[in-house]
């Protein structure tokens, strides 16, 4: 597991293409399953890092939403995610690299997600306002990541990595959205 985990952790720091990883649907489907699993503890933990929600008559209800709605967007991001890689990768006629890339995207999430909760649960130890840098920082580097990824697996330019990754996160933050306001 630590031999997967460097993988990812080389690939984080832009050291290690998808190319280094096996195309497995195994440890892909492990991936996506831990992936999803990390999003939802942080995701719950940095929750509790945010003032109280006032009672009202309805919290269990609230809290049951509150679960569905987290588990709704991590699943609705994944498939999002999955699906734009995919459709980039067929359309540059990538499609046989379509395993390794998604378990580099979602492996290297695993450890840009407890990066970012380990540095915002730092970061309001010290200042609340630091928080919102700490924020746009992980997302630039989770972008640069992603578009590094994209620019191994399609054989393409940095720039155009990058632009493709703020494209993919940006459309998967807005089909999550819509997803949840429903």
């Amino acid at each position: 597991m630590t031999a997967i985990l460097s993988v990812f952790w080389r690939i984080c720091i832009f050291k290690g293409g998808p190319d280094t990883l096996p195309a497995n649907t195994t440890l892909l489907a492990l991936i996506i399953v831990a992936n999803a699993l990390t999003s939802i503890v942080v995701s719950s933990f940095l929750q509790s890092l945010l003032p109280a929600i006032p009672d009202t008559e309805n919290m269990d209800v609230a809290i049951v939403s509150d679960s569905l709605s987290l588990l709704t967007g991590v699943v609705v991001t994944q498939a999002s995610t999955a699906g734009l890689v995919g459709l980039i990768l067929m359309l540059m006629g990538h499609s046989s690299r379509l395993y390794q890339t998604l378990t580099a995207i979602f492996g290297t999430d695993i450890i840009l997600t407890i990066v970012s909760a380990a540095a915002i649960f730092l970061v309001t130890l010290i200042n609340t306002i630091i928080i919102q840098v700490v924020f746009l920082g992980t997302f630039f580097w989770n972008a640069a990541v992603l578009g590094f990824i994209l620019h191994k697996a399609l054989e393409i330019s940095r720039g155009l990595g990058i632009a493709a990754a703020v494209f993919i996160l940006i459309f998967t933050i807005a089909i999550t959205q819509v997803t949840l306001s429903t």
